[in-house]
């Protein structure tokens, strides 16, 4: 087993989600999903994330997760991100993997500063909407299209979908997945997913449960 430090971000939590994200868009691993554990004692399953969806999101949904960190694997390559120490680092069993793997940490003073993340003090989560909530896929989804500043800015990915795509249609009834919508102007976000069963919302969205 080789084990190779690709980065150490010092703590940075926005650079170290920012840069496995980019990671993440190169060919080694474009195609994979990333999972995120939950920290020992959390009763948060953790999160499943489906390529596809965009940075700033991405950083935005992860940054405050209960997690102790996120992880990509293609076939005998794991690569991981710790997000109290800012660390990103990758294990692998063969030559090969190795030697790509190499080539990624070599990149890395490549990689571009984190985009502006325009983070609001306004940050609501709620879990376990299934409890209160038949639907909550679509019904918070169909929530969220009333947002005018959501507007043709939906994401969704479907159970039996590979990658987040742009979606202005309600969705089938009883729909398994996720969904995000961002809008930078309106430093607004929303993002829910069945698998963890948690909403987030951020600026103007109180709360996308109780729009009517």
């Amino acid at each position: 087993m080789t084990r190779i430090l690709l980065e150490d971000c010092r703590e940075d939590r926005y650079k170290m989600l920012s840069h496995l994200y980019q990671i993440w868009r190169k060919p080694f691993f474009r195609n994979c999903i990333l999972e995120g554990d939950p920290i020992d004692g959390e009763e948060f399953p953790g999160i499943s994330i489906k390529p596809g969806i965009e940075e700033i999101p991405f950083c935005l949904l992860t940054a405050q997760l209960p997690v102790r960190n996120m992880r990509l694997m293609n076939g005998d390559v794991l690569l991981q991100g710790t997000l109290a120490s800012g660390k990103i680092q990758a294990a692998c069993r063969t030559e090969s993997s190795a030697i790509a793997l190499q080539t990624i940490k070599d990149e890395i003073g490549m990689l571009r500063n984190p985009r502006t993340h325009v983070k609001p003090d306004s940050v609501e989560e709620k879990v376990s909407l299934r409890r209160d909530m038949k639907d909550p896929l679509c019904q918070l989804f169909d929530r969220a299209r009333k947002l005018p500043f959501f507007k043709d800015k939906l994401y969704v990915a479907l159970y039996n979908e590979e990658h987040y795509t742009l979606c202005g249609q309600a969705l089938p009834a009883g729909s398994q997945g996720a969904f995000y919508a961002f809008d930078k102007a309106a430093r607004a976000f929303v993002a829910y997913d069945t698998y963890s069963d948690r909403l987030v919302c951020y600026g103007p969205v109180k709360s996308v449960s109780e729009i009517q």
